[in-house]
């Protein structure tokens, strides 16, 4: 069976959701060697020759890799439009970062390498002082990297999860009164203050060319 993926050129797809705990940890993505199934295509696969041999191998395409529930963050993204410059990124950096080896994704490795994605996870709580809601999400920095694996039959795919020892807290309210009345004062003074130094300038310069 395995075989026939091979001659018809098939890959694999995965997705899902997994519960972690909120420590620094690892996900292993492989092959698994011990099945019936993988030793009848091991077995089959050696008695040919080098040439023809099928290559096991991990090159592939992360669309989406997301922490926390993706309704909150759809509601975050509605609320909280102007963050992250409104590219919403920070939930899911695999948009813009993580596409590794895209275009050799279809083509065979020689030889196999093994992948390395290093993610820094920070709780993130959004408070709405306006719509009195509070929800919770997870955005995360990202680095990737790879290597010829020391194990060419057993190429993985490794993301290695860290959390941050602090949380970002990012609220909206309605601006206060009093300070929009600060603000606008600040605004207003600071005009009169500019426009004080540039008169003065003005005229400075106007006497000293009366008297030369």
């Amino acid at each position: 069976m395995i075989t026939n993926f091979f001659k018809m050129g098939m890959q694999c797809k995965v997705n899902g959701t997994l519960d972690i705990s909120k420590v620094t940890g690892q996900l292993h993505f492989r092959q698994r060697g011990d099945t019936r199934a993988f030793n009848k295509f091991r077995q089959e696969n050696m008695q040919k020759p080098e040439h023809e041999q099928y290559k096991l191998q991990m090159n592939h395409k992360i669309n989406s890799i997301t922490f926390g529930d993706e309704s909150q963050q759809e509601v975050i993204v509605h609320t909280f439009g102007a963050i992250d410059h409104g590219e919403h990124t920070i939930f899911n950096m695999f948009m813009k970062d993580g596409k590794v080896n895209d275009e050799l994704k279809y083509s065979p490795e020689d030889p196999a390498h093994d992948y390395f994605y290093f993610l820094k996870i920070v709780p993130h709580e959004f408070m709405d002082y306006i719509d009195q809601e509070i929800d919770y999400s997870y955005s995360y920095s990202l680095n990737h990297n790879q290597k010829t694996s020391d194990m060419p039959g057993f190429a993985t795919v490794i993301i290695i999860l860290d959390y941050a020892p602090i949380k970002m807290i990012i609220s909206r309210k309605h601006r206060e009164v009093g300070q929009f009345l600060i603000n606008l004062c600040s605004i207003v003074g600071g005009v009169f203050i500019i426009y004080g130094l540039l008169n003065s300038f003005v005229l400075r310069t106007l006497d000293k060319c009366k008297m030369a």
